[in-house]
């Protein structure tokens, strides 16, 4: 498959965010969100084999393993995840595509999907709410917002669903204020989301890659 990068360093976000991981990289997206900031990864990559990522994930010794892109659901994993079978699996996805028919038998697996509101430009191809409600109770449906609109998306979309999985809010960075969000949080009394920051981004520079 074709490979971006591979790095070490800590997850900026979700349930695992702080702690030590590593990243695979995986080349390819069908979606082109107006905020995207992995644009390097749409085309290009490293053909790499299933053994020569797995020898680079065992040296880093990490168990948190975050396999992103990119959409890494373009690509057939089902041979790396039968050879990360040792290691906690975090599969970041965009939404558009369902990953729990193919995957769901991978028990050291979870996902986290990231539904494009009306702001990325790409809500359209988003899966509907039933398709999100197959998503289990330690996955991950993120809503990354940048205005009024998208966290009005985020609140009908949670109002008309019943989601087993965890709801994260995140905000695009620099576009709207985590304060913002808290007082909407507090204003639709919306219990059980999760405010998200990407921590890396305060840690180093934004548009820094491999971090």
């Amino acid at each position: 498959m074709n490979v971006i990068e591979i790095f070490n360093s800590i997850e900026g976000e979700g349930i695992r965010a702080g702690e030590l991981c590593t990243f695979i990289r995986l080349a390819g997206c069908n979606l082109r969100c107006s905020y995207c900031d992995t644009q390097y990864s749409f085309t290009g990559g490293k053909k790499m084999t299933i053994g020569e990522i797995v020898k680079i994930v065992d040296r880093y010794g990490n168990y948190n393993v975050t396999i992103t892109g990119g959409e890494p659901l373009l690509h057939d994993i089902s041979p790396l995840l039968d050879k990360l079978s040792n290691y906690y699996v975090n599969i970041e996805t965009n939404g558009s595509i369902d990953p729990i028919p193919k995957y769901k038998k991978y028990n050291n697996v979870m996902f986290t999907v990231d539904y494009k509101c009306p702001s990325s430009g790409q809500e359209k191809f988003m899966r509907n709410g039933v398709a999100l409600q197959q998503l289990r109770c330690h996955d991950v449906i993120k809503f990354v917002v940048g205005s009024l609109e998208d966290l009005n998306c985020m609140k009908q979309l949670i109002q008309e669903n019943k989601f087993r999985s965890q709801i994260y809010v995140s905000p695009v960075f620099g576009e709207i204020k985590p304060s913002d969000i808290v007082d909407y949080m507090k204003t639709y009394n919306l219990q059980g989301v999760r405010l998200q920051l990407q921590i890396h981004k305060f840690i180093w520079p934004p548009e820094m890659k491999g971090v």
